[in-house]
């Protein structure tokens, strides 16, 4: 699909923004991804990553956030806590790959 990021290529929240689309159609604003990422939508935090000052997220981050923001609406709590727990052991292997590829292991 043309409108959607590679599901795993981190990108600045700003270069996001432009391929997430509102009600209307026209693409989100940047300061929207922002306040999903600090502030939450439905108790569901945006997964960012920071580098070098920069909020970076990919694809399947935002796909998860839907997700999980659609299960807290709908009330399904299991299964809000289940996507950002699942989420965040994707992140903490993709780390510790990288920094066994970096030392040569």
């Amino acid at each position: 699909m043309q409108n959607q990021l590679d599901p795993t290529k981190l990108v600045p929240l700003s270069k996001a923004a432009r391929r997430v689309r509102g009600p209307s159609g026209k693409p989100t604003h940047t300061s929207t991804l922002h306040r999903w990422a600090t502030r939450g939508l439905a108790d569901v935090k945006l997964q960012v990553r920071y580098e070098g000052g920069n909020r970076l997220t990919c694809q399947k981050w935002i796909d998860e956030f839907f997700d999980a923001v659609t299960a807290a609406k709908l009330g399904l709590e299991d299964r809000r806590q289940t996507v950002t727990n699942s989420s965040q052991s994707a992140m903490r292997i993709e780390a510790a790959e990288r920094a066994l590829q970096q030392a040569g292991v």
